[in-house]
């Protein structure tokens, strides 16, 4: 039986994506990880800022820049979900096909 070098074709590039996505967050992680958590309460506030306004708004951009995160880390989570639905949908393409193929009854 000869096998569909498509869908191995289409296999190959989903991995290689699926693999680029991960080096990537690989790369933010270690990024995100350089910077310590600290509390409210711990920050020091008035050596950085002259005022608590100045320091509510780099707060608020701050938070603005992780929820930006969040989103292109949803995105390409549903982006992935989309590429293993399609592999999954063709693995069992593959299956139903071998299934079929090896019940029809063949004259002798």
């Amino acid at each position: 039986m000869e096998e569909d070098t498509r869908f191995f074709k289409d296999w190959d590039e989903n991995e290689k994506f699926v693999q680029n996505c991960l080096n990537e967050e690989a790369e933010w992680l270690k990024v995100l990880e350089k910077f310590a958590y600290r509390k409210f309460v711990d920050w020091d506030w008035k050596k950085t800022f002259n005022s608590l306004e100045e320091a509510m708004e780099f707060l608020l951009g701050h938070c603005e820049n992780n929820r930006q995160l969040w989103v292109l880390t949803l995105r390409q989570n549903r982006d992935l979900l989309k590429i293993l639905q399609n592999v999954n949908h063709k693995i069992k393409k593959e299956m139903l096909i071998n299934a079929r193929t090896k019940n029809i009854k063949r004259p002798n």
